[in-house]
Protein backbone atom coordinates (compact mmCIF):
# COMPACT_ATOMS: atom_id res chain seq x y z
CA UNK A 1 0.00 0.00 0.00
CA UNK A 2 1.44 3.50 -1.31
CA UNK A 3 1.36 6.23 1.38
CA UNK A 4 -0.92 7.78 -0.77
CA UNK A 5 -3.35 4.45 0.14
CA UNK A 6 -5.36 5.56 3.16
CA UNK A 7 -8.05 3.13 3.55
CA UNK A 8 -10.96 3.25 5.35
CA UNK A 9 -12.15 0.19 7.05
CA UNK A 10 -14.42 -0.91 4.57
CA UNK A 11 -11.43 -1.27 2.40
CA UNK A 12 -11.95 1.63 0.02
CA UNK A 13 -9.61 4.68 0.01
CA UNK A 14 -12.16 6.99 0.07
CA UNK A 15 -15.45 9.06 -1.87
CA UNK A 16 -15.11 10.30 -4.96
CA UNK A 17 -17.67 13.01 -5.94
CA UNK A 18 -18.62 12.58 -9.65
CA UNK A 19 -20.16 15.82 -11.34
CA UNK A 20 -21.75 14.91 -14.98
CA UNK A 21 -25.22 15.41 -16.68
CA UNK A 22 -24.07 12.42 -18.92
CA UNK A 23 -24.78 9.04 -17.09
CA UNK A 24 -22.21 7.54 -19.81
CA UNK A 25 -19.51 9.52 -18.00
CA UNK A 26 -20.45 8.66 -14.60
CA UNK A 27 -20.37 5.30 -15.55
CA UNK A 28 -17.40 5.34 -17.31
CA UNK A 29 -15.03 7.31 -14.83
CA UNK A 30 -17.09 5.44 -11.89
CA UNK A 31 -15.56 1.91 -12.97
CA UNK A 32 -12.33 3.31 -13.39
CA UNK A 33 -12.71 4.93 -9.68
CA UNK A 34 -14.19 1.50 -8.54
CA UNK A 35 -11.09 -0.25 -10.06
CA UNK A 36 -8.64 2.17 -8.25
CA UNK A 37 -10.29 1.80 -5.00
CA UNK A 38 -12.78 4.16 -4.81
CA UNK A 39 -15.93 4.86 -3.23
CA UNK A 40 -18.49 6.69 -5.73
CA UNK A 41 -21.27 9.37 -5.20
CA UNK A 42 -22.84 11.72 -7.46
CA UNK A 43 -24.20 14.70 -7.25
CA UNK A 44 -28.00 14.88 -6.61
CA UNK A 45 -30.07 16.60 -9.70
CA UNK A 46 -30.87 20.03 -8.92
CA UNK A 47 -28.47 19.70 -5.98
CA UNK A 48 -26.25 23.09 -5.75
CA UNK A 49 -22.38 22.27 -5.97
CA UNK A 50 -21.48 23.94 -2.26
CA UNK A 51 -24.22 20.92 -0.89
CA UNK A 52 -22.95 18.19 -3.19
CA UNK A 53 -19.71 18.40 -1.92
CA UNK A 54 -20.55 19.14 1.76
CA UNK A 55 -23.02 15.95 1.93
CA UNK A 56 -20.42 13.94 0.19
CA UNK A 57 -17.00 14.90 2.04
CA UNK A 58 -15.27 13.40 -0.94
CA UNK A 59 -11.38 13.36 -0.72
CA UNK A 60 -11.67 14.00 -4.79
CA UNK A 61 -14.14 15.60 -6.86
CA UNK A 62 -14.37 14.92 -10.32
CA UNK A 63 -16.63 17.16 -13.70
CA UNK A 64 -17.07 16.48 -16.34
CA UNK A 65 -15.55 19.37 -18.86
CA UNK A 66 -18.47 19.35 -20.80
CA UNK A 67 -20.85 20.45 -18.18
CA UNK A 68 -22.78 23.81 -17.66
CA UNK A 69 -20.69 26.66 -17.20
CA UNK A 70 -22.46 27.98 -13.98
CA UNK A 71 -21.89 24.32 -12.47
CA UNK A 72 -17.82 24.78 -13.48
CA UNK A 73 -17.65 28.29 -12.27
CA UNK A 74 -19.36 27.24 -8.85
CA UNK A 75 -17.20 24.18 -8.10
CA UNK A 76 -13.55 25.56 -8.71
CA UNK A 77 -13.94 27.83 -5.58
CA UNK A 78 -15.94 25.17 -3.92
CA UNK A 79 -13.09 22.70 -3.96
CA UNK A 80 -10.32 25.41 -3.82
CA UNK A 81 -11.74 26.60 0.02
CA UNK A 82 -12.34 23.21 1.47
CA UNK A 83 -9.00 22.03 0.08
CA UNK A 84 -10.45 19.13 -2.17
CA UNK A 85 -8.53 18.04 -5.24
CA UNK A 86 -10.69 18.53 -8.22
CA UNK A 87 -9.82 16.58 -11.86
CA UNK A 88 -11.81 17.73 -14.52
CA UNK A 89 -12.28 15.57 -17.70
CA UNK A 90 -12.62 16.33 -21.17
CA UNK A 91 -11.79 20.11 -21.71
CA UNK A 92 -10.53 21.80 -24.73
CA UNK A 93 -7.08 24.03 -23.97
CA UNK A 94 -9.62 27.15 -24.78
CA UNK A 95 -12.48 25.87 -22.35
CA UNK A 96 -9.44 25.52 -19.66
CA UNK A 97 -8.26 28.69 -19.65
CA UNK A 98 -11.59 30.82 -20.19
CA UNK A 99 -13.14 28.43 -16.78
CA UNK A 100 -10.28 28.76 -15.22
CA UNK A 101 -9.69 32.66 -15.35
CA UNK A 102 -7.50 34.07 -12.61
CA UNK A 103 -8.33 30.69 -9.78
CA UNK A 104 -5.00 29.31 -8.31
CA UNK A 105 -5.09 25.89 -10.22
CA UNK A 106 -3.18 24.12 -7.24
CA UNK A 107 -5.10 20.65 -6.73
CA UNK A 108 -7.10 21.10 -10.08
CA UNK A 109 -5.84 18.69 -12.73
CA UNK A 110 -7.26 19.04 -16.91
CA UNK A 111 -7.07 15.52 -18.77
CA UNK A 112 -8.60 14.91 -21.97
CA UNK A 113 -10.31 11.69 -23.63
CA UNK A 114 -9.19 8.86 -24.61
CA UNK A 115 -7.71 8.33 -21.17
CA UNK A 116 -5.76 5.14 -20.08
CA UNK A 117 -6.90 3.71 -16.57
CA UNK A 118 -2.76 4.23 -15.55
CA UNK A 119 -2.67 7.98 -16.51
CA UNK A 120 -6.03 8.15 -14.85
CA UNK A 121 -4.80 6.72 -11.74
CA UNK A 122 -1.35 8.80 -12.08
CA UNK A 123 -3.34 11.86 -12.45
CA UNK A 124 -5.10 11.02 -9.02
CA UNK A 125 -2.51 9.52 -7.15
CA UNK A 126 -0.66 12.94 -7.74
CA UNK A 127 -4.18 15.30 -6.71
CA UNK A 128 -4.64 13.16 -3.26
CA UNK A 129 -0.49 13.78 -2.44
CA UNK A 130 -0.69 15.33 1.21
CA UNK A 131 0.26 19.09 0.94
CA UNK A 132 3.34 20.06 2.31
CA UNK A 133 3.09 22.72 5.99
CA UNK A 134 2.39 26.03 5.62
CA UNK A 135 3.97 28.48 8.01
CA UNK A 136 2.24 31.36 8.61
CA UNK A 137 3.75 34.63 10.69
CA UNK A 138 0.37 37.33 11.80
CA UNK A 139 0.88 40.64 13.80
CA UNK A 140 -1.89 42.76 14.56
CA UNK A 141 -2.13 45.94 16.47
CA UNK A 142 -3.91 49.13 17.32
CA UNK A 143 -5.89 50.92 20.18
CA UNK A 144 -3.13 49.62 23.09
CA UNK A 145 -3.43 45.93 21.69
CA UNK A 146 -1.22 44.19 20.18
CA UNK A 147 -1.58 40.39 18.57
CA UNK A 148 1.32 38.29 17.42
CA UNK A 149 0.46 34.69 16.49
CA UNK A 150 2.43 31.82 14.04
CA UNK A 151 1.05 28.51 13.19
CA UNK A 152 1.39 25.68 11.06
CA UNK A 153 -0.74 24.97 8.65
CA UNK A 154 -0.61 20.78 7.72
CA UNK A 155 -2.97 18.08 6.80
CA UNK A 156 -4.31 15.64 10.02
CA UNK A 157 -2.45 12.88 8.88
CA UNK A 158 0.64 14.86 8.88
CA UNK A 159 -0.08 15.88 12.36
CA UNK A 160 -0.55 12.73 13.89
CA UNK A 161 2.04 10.61 12.39
CA UNK A 162 4.35 9.30 14.59
CA UNK A 163 8.30 11.22 13.96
Amino acid sequence: MSQNDNRRDDGRRGTVLVISLSSAFVEIVGDMLIDSGFALTTAMSAEPTWLSVTRAQPVLVICDGSSPDDTVGRLIPETIVRRVPLLMLGMSDRHKSARAGSVSTAGIAWLQFPLSRDAFQSAIDELLRPLPAVGRYVALSGAGVALEAGFVVRALDEATRPR
